[in-house]
């Protein structure tokens, strides 16, 4: 019997398998010689797979895996929000928004930034952000766009958004596993700035657990919602500051989950601070040139890291060693030295877009770039090193303006707060002790400078036969009388 006529006989019968045996040999012998399709399966979420061999993206997978993987499911297909696109090519990307990029800091930092999550499960390092913060008009949004352009969010319609629950937020993070999470400005969330600072303080801590909340067994059964991402993001003033307003203060744990950092530099009024390096696309422009030009580049990359896995790891923890030893300072505490690692990771992906000849910059602009949005980002933290060296600089200039000895009165110095005195190797100053405990802005900031000043040995301190090592505080002036006062010794290496 013709297998098709088997079939229709099957059906017409109602039956699911025949009852005779040479109709069911003759069945099981027709269903061994069909020829079966492959069996596509999604995966549960985006990005890497258990093995590191292949990352899925919405739609393909990129590296070689045992299943027949054709990317995930998202759980609202029509949602703009979090939706990656490809337009253009890697090369049109590279000459149309890499290369103009080139005159800011904060644009070649964001699309490290944008290669930099590929790496996290590589390093073993988890979900962090960073927040950009300036005036309005100043480059926030196109620089998160920028980044955007690089995985496929090249527009401001496709960034995710702030306002969504955080319900939905966890739903879409998987989707962004092992990827940038590109976030529309804070300024879109509702309410007073205490409501936005509460919410922002509460996504922190939920991105940087990387997993969903909890549920029932009944739930999707096998379904995952883990992540590993970098969230880039904006506002108009800084985190830090936006907790100012609601009377609150960033504690330390969030501060390097959720980074501070300007997105202008040295008093310009937008992102292009890179002055040396020609950049002629107007605002329009660069935004289209994102919405034509996005989702490329991040394949690319991606098959070139893929099989150089083995040998990149090393090459990466190298690179983030590199760029920590030239950022790190002695004095710097636990919450400098976090964020170095985090921004040598960012500092890592460039120089892999670099090699892989993504990006057509030079190594040293790279370095110089990522070095400067560090040291804006680690000035603003609640850090043991930021406390000493502002407190340091604070003294430093206030003894540089001292008058010298030979332009004061030497017959009354009672209304005097102070005087240097130029020496062969060093300046030696006199500072009343009142106005020297005013210099420091904390009694934190004070206890860190007096241990310093001690120990360097660049203040002369009290004879005493047992306890504590004092500073000296009886002094005599110019005027034969002594007051309460600090003597101070400053190299005259030290500038002017």
């Amino acid at each position: 019997m013709n297998h098709r006529l088997f079939a229709k006989h099957l059906r017409d019968a109602g039956a699911i398998l025949p009852t005779d045996k040479p109709s069911l040999k003759t069945l099981l012998e027709v269903t061994a010689g069909m020829n079966c399709g492959p069996e596509f399966v999604y995966a549960a979420q985006a990005g890497w797979t258990k093995n590191g061999k292949a990352y899925v993206r919405p739609d393909k997978v990129i590296g070689n895996t045992s299943s027949n993987i054709v990317g995930f499911r998202r759980s609202k297909p029509h949602d703009l929000r979090g939706m990656l696109k490809r337009n253009g090519s890697v090369e049109s990307w590279k000459s149309s928004i890499a290369k103009p990029a080139q005159a800011s800091s904060i644009l070649m930092f964001t699309i490290c930034t944008a290669f930099a999550p590929t790496l996290l499960k590589i390093t073993g390092k988890n979900t962090f952000g960073f927040c950009l913060f300036g005036e309005s008009r100043s480059g926030k949004t196109l620089a998160t766009v920028v980044a955007g352009s690089v995985i496929g969010n090249g527009s401001v319609a496709n960034l995710l958004d702030w306002n969504a629950t955080d319900a939905r937020l966890q739903e879409q993070l998987p989707e962004i596993n092992d990827c940038l999470a590109p976030v529309d400005d804070l300024m879109s969330m509702k309410g007073s700035d205490r409501d936005k600072y509460a919410r922002v303080k509460s996504l922190t801590y939920i991105l940087a657990l990387g997993a969903g909340t909890g549920r029932h067994s009944s739930y999707l059964p096998g379904a995952k919602d883990n992540w590993r991402t970098i969230v880039l993001s904006s506002n108009e003033v800084s985190i830090r500051d936006l907790a100012a307003r609601s009377r609150s203060e960033r504690n330390p744990g969030e501060t390097v989950r959720f980074i501070d950092l300007p997105a202008t530099f040295d008093g310009a009024t937008d992102i292009f601070d890179r002055s040396d390096v020609e950049q002629k696309l107007s605002w329009e422009q660069w935004f289209k040139a994102c919405e034509k030009n996005q989702g490329h580049v991040i394949e690319s990359f991606l098959k070139m890291l893929i099989p150089r896995k083995p040998k990149v790891r090393g090459l990466i923890k190298n690179h983030i060693k590199i760029f920590v030893d030239s950022v790190q300072d002695e004095s710097d505490g636990n919450l400098g030295r976090d964020i170095a690692g985090k921004f040598g990771l960012v500092y890592a992906a460039g120089e892999l877009a670099i090699q892989f000849r993504l990006v057509p910059w030079k190594s040293v602009a790279l370095h110089e770039a990522i070095k400067k949005c560090y040291f804006a980002s680690r000035d603003l933290l609640p850090d043991e090193g930021v406390t000493f060296r502002a407190g340091k600089q604070a003294l430093l200039s206030y003894l540089q303006n001292l008058p010298n000895k030979s332009e004061i009165d030497s017959d009354d110095n009672s209304s005097l707060d102070g005087f240097r005195e130029v020496r062969p190797r060093n300046f030696r100053c006199l500072v009343k002790r009142e106005r020297f405990n005013s210099i420091f802005v904390s009694d934190a900031q004070y206890r860190f400078l007096t241990n310093w000043l001690m120990a360097s040995k660049r203040v002369t301190l009290a004879a005493t036969s047992s306890g504590p090592t004092k500073i000296k505080e009886q002094h005599f002036w110019p005027d034969g009388e002594r007051y309460r006062s600090v003597e101070i010794f400053w190299p005259r290496r030290s500038p002017r």
